[in-house]
């Protein structure tokens, strides 16, 4: 999935994936291929460009990479034609007001917010979290609580104050509605999502668009809710260079349990949130050193 100030767009509702993907696909379109660029500047000829493609079939090279081992460009030649393909990029922002999807002022505010947020965004979950950040997981920690966070308040516009991170072994009290969703691989725990009946109904609302919304669909918008969140957070994951999976999320109904138990190999850090419709809880749940 797109991701950035696209996916930012996406995560708010001021476009469909269709219209990011529309938008992407018309970006990419209006870039120049090299080869044409080389073509236009008289550096190759046709058959140079025959020749080019059919030993890129053969190998795993770059255009402009293969041209100059070839001897058909320059270096010089291919810095030149580099920066003419540069100049022919247009932005994200450009291709969707070209497709009349948001207006230029439409994007200008929301890329504004969006700045603001990723340089201010984390400020006072950085000063909660530095008590961990000298542990090796506590990047990762930062990742989840920072990225829930966000998605808190790009979604379901709901403020969030975090609390200071504690510790819980054995069990933790369920709150009205919990998610829990696996995540395996080279970084594995559950993470869990628990929150207030206030805070459910207010995602529910804002992901379904409509008011009082059944039990039922509470449940699914807010697994939605956590999927969003969960990929996100797999996705800066890799880029920190770990392969991970994640599960389905399972919803776990204060009715139904009010209790959830761990392992007893098993201890969970807990980061409160407390946000503008009420109390919400994440816990990244890992294996300790204890023996089931």
């Amino acid at each position: 999935m797109p991701r950035f100030f696209g996916q930012y767009l996406l995560e708010k509702g001021l476009l469909t994936r269709e219209q990011l993907l529309n938008a992407i696909n018309y970006q990419k379109s209006k870039v120049q291929r090299l080869g044409e660029l080389a073509l236009s500047k008289g550096f190759l000829t046709q058959e140079d460009l025959v020749r080019i493609h059919a030993e890129q079939q053969r190998t795993d090279m770059m255009f402009g990479e293969l041209a100059v081992q070839l001897g058909l460009l320059s270096a010089a030649q291919l810095s030149e034609l580099v920066t003419m393909q540069k100049a022919s990029h247009i932005y994200l922002g450009q291709a969707i007001t070209d497709l009349n999807y948001l207006t230029m002022d439409q994007i200008e505010l929301e890329l504004r917010i969006y700045q603001e947020e990723e340089s201010t965004a984390g400020a006072e979950e950085l000063k909660a979290l530095d008590a961990l950040s000298g542990t090796p997981e506590g990047q990762i920690f930062f990742t989840f609580v920072d990225l829930t966070i966000k998605m808190y308040r790009r979604i379901a516009d709901i403020l969030v104050k975090l609390g200071e991170a504690r510790e819980e072994k054995g069990y933790t009290v369920n709150s009205f509605l919990s998610n829990l969703i696996q995540f395996r691989g080279d970084y594995e725990c559950k993470f869990l999502m628990k929150m207030s009946k206030n805070v459910a109904s207010r995602i529910a609302e804002r992901f379904l668009k409509t008011t009082d919304p059944e039990e039922y669909l509470v449940i699914d918008a807010t697994c939605e809710f956590l999927n969003i969140v969960c990929g996100n957070v797999s996705a800066k994951l890799m880029q920190m260079g770990k392969n991970v999976e994640i599960s389905a999320p399972q919803p776990i109904r204060m009715v139904d349990r009010e209790v959830i138990e761990f392992k007893p190999s098993e201890s969970a850090t807990v980061f409160p949130l407390f946000t503008t419709e009420g109390f919400a809880e994440i816990q990244i749940i890992r294996k300790g050193s204890g023996r089931e």
